[in-house]
Formats: structure tokens, C-alpha cells, sequence
């Protein structure tokens, strides 16, 4: 039998989830070279991201839970795919009644820029620099994981 060519895989069983922020736990699965990553996020009722804007487009697939964004009233359910075209403006919201962990993969071309309440910016997040917060993050738990994929 032929070797996959082009072809590459995580095992999500051997990424452990972290917590990185408060009530978000992640698993980093592939960086991009273009800023890029793919990551799923495990985020518990009631959490809330920081305002962010898409710099490529975005692809979420949820599990399970359910999530939003504040500035519109369209709410996600698990079995739900979402796209975001780049440039998007929007904070995500798990809502306080969800029953468990809402967890969803996302696929983040270009990365996403982290937004103040004035909508100026922050900080620039890309593949590495999240993955670079799961890893000290799991150092800090006292775990390790796999590198992600790379392209």
C-alpha cells in the first residue's frame, strides 16, 4: 500500500486540553504559514472572547454547546458549520444557560487581529502565537502535546 502523499493527521486523543484563558480550554492542531491555524476551543457557559476581526476567512464547525456573536442575534448550535469572511468584526459569547462545554474546531486563515472596546488594535494572534500560548500553558500543567501540522 502506497504512503500518503500530501495528506497529514492529528490525533486529537493526543493533544490535551489547556486551559488558556479563563473558562477556554484549546487544542492547537495546525499552523499555517500564512498566520493561519486550526485549533478546536472548549469554552464553558458564560464565557466571553475579546472583540476580534478576522483577517482571512474563517470556518467553524460546532460539536456541541451552542454560541453567538454579541453584536448579532443569530445563535450556533452543535452540528452547525458557520463561515466568516475576512475582515469580520464580531465577540463570541457562550450563552450562561448552556448545559456543558460548547466545543467547536475552527480552520483561521491570515490569523485575527484582538480589538479594544474602541475597536483599536491590541495585538496581532496568528498560529504561532496562540500555539505559543498552549504550549506554555501545558508546560505550566505540567503536560506536553504533539507539534501541530505544518504546511
Amino acid at each position: 500500500m502506497a504512503e500518503l502523499e500530501g495528506v497529514k493527521q492529528a490525533v486529537l486523543g493526543a493533544y490535551p486540553w489547556v486551559e488558556v484563558l479563563e473558562g477556554m480550554e484549546i487544542k492547537v492542531l495546525r499552523i499555517a504559514s500564512d498566520g493561519g491555524f486550526s485549533m478546536m476551543v472548549r469554552c464553558q457557559p458564560g464565557f466571553e472572547l475579546f472583540t476580534h476581526r478576522h483577517l482571512g476567512d474563517v470556518h467553524a464547525h460546532t460539536i456541541s454547546g451552542r454560541w453567538r456573536y454579541l453584536e448579532y442575534d443569530e445563535v450556533f448550535e452543535a452540528s452547525s458549520y458557520v463561515y466568516e469572511e475576512a475582515d469580520s468584526v464580531h465577540t463570541l459569547k457562550i450563552p450562561d444557560d448552556v448545559e456543558g462545554p460548547t466545543v467547536v474546531l475552527f480552520v483561521v486563515d491570515k490569523g485575527q487581529e484582538i480589538l479594544d472596546e474602541d475597536g483599536e488594535l491590541i495585538s496581532v494572534e496568528t498560529g504561532e502565537t496562540i500555539d505559543g500560548h498552549y504550549r506554555a500553558a501545558l508546560e505550566e500543567a505540567g503536560m506536553s502535546a504533539p507539534p501541530p501540522l505544518r504546511d
